[in-house]
């Protein structure tokens, strides 16, 4: 993270800026201890997981062929201003683990400019579901995709699949 990631402050909304192209639906949890009957009867304690108020829609760049977006995208991330700032800080904490976090697919500020500002700075950043680039450049002599996600080539130890020709009469 850099130096305008997450600004401490007692904001009570923050910005999020997010570049997973269909958004997500941010939801919190706590865990909760119950009673589940066991067999032979008597009770055991478990764990769940129950969410904690509605869940905060939070935009993608994601949006339909010829329709402008409601919301600023900069550097490939939509940003999605006003969310509850307890809120976005609780899902960071238990998603600090998840690819989206790690990987800088998104991320939160206390202000419009600092969220500007890192989404501009991380605009290089991938989230992995980007159209594929079909064009290809030249390496060594031959012409290899520029998509790094491009399907190889088949291992020239192997056959491709054949098909029976015989009739099937």
């Amino acid at each position: 993270m850099t130096e305008t990631a997450v600004k401490k402050s007692s904001a009570s909304t923050v910005v999020v800026a997010c570049k997973h192209p269909p958004g997500i639906l941010m939801r919190v949890f706590k865990s909760e201890e119950y009673d589940v009957p066991v067999l032979g009867g008597g009770t055991r304690k478990e764990f769940r997981s129950v969410a904690i108020g509605e869940p905060v829609k939070i935009n993608g760049p994601a949006v339909p062929f010829g329709r402008a977006p409601s919301y600023p995208i900069i550097g490939g991330y939509a940003l999605t201003m006003n969310v509850p700032a307890d809120v976005a800080k609780a899902w960071f904490e238990q998603n600090k683990d998840s690819a989206l976090v790690k990987n800088d697919v998104i991320h939160m500020n206390e202000t419009m400019e600092f969220a500007e500002g890192q989404s501009n700075e991380q605009e290089e950043v991938k989230s992995g579901l980007e159209r594929l680039d079909v064009r290809s450049v030249q390496k060594n002599g031959h012409n290899v995709p520029r998509d790094p996600r491009w399907p190889a080539k088949l291992n020239p130890n192997l056959s491709g699949v054949e098909t029976d020709t015989r009739d099937a009469a």
